[in-house]
């Protein structure tokens, strides 16, 4: 029987990869210690590609959106342009990370950066 991993989040226990058990099967769930770190079961291309597709964190985004819309309509504060200048950074560190996964991918899949890019139909992501 394969081994299904879930996590407890909000009151709701949720599978950390897709459920394709055929018709009939059971299900065991098994629970682990919380002072142990749960070990994963996800293949090395699936935590890849779940690191890859992670988006920004919502609070983020939304604090960006509104500081670049203030700073189009030239209504930026002094404070609020070197707020603006520190969430860019943490968006550019975030991208950064994004592109060494993809690039840890593209050696796992053996291509290259810009097949793995047009294989997963990846578009550049404008925050700023």
């Amino acid at each position: 029987m394969p081994d299904l991993t879930v996590v407890y989040e909000a009151g709701i226990l949720r599978p950390t990869s897709p459920l394709t058990f055929p018709e009939g099967e059971t299900l065991q769930i098994r629970i682990l210690d919380p002072k142990e770190p749960p070990h994963s079961t996800l293949s090395p291309e699936t935590e890849l590609l779940n690191k890859i597709h992670h988006p920004l964190p919502t609070d983020l985004h939304q604090r960006l959106t509104a500081l670049i819309q203030q700073r189009d309509t030239d209504r930026l504060t002094p404070t609020e342009q070197q707020e603006l200048i520190q969430l860019t950074q943490q968006v550019e560190i975030l991208n950064v990370d994004r592109i060494t996964h993809l690039i840890e991918l593209a050696k796992h899949r053996q291509t290259t950066l810009p097949q793995l890019i047009k294989d997963l139909n990846l578009k550049p992501i404008e925050y700023v």
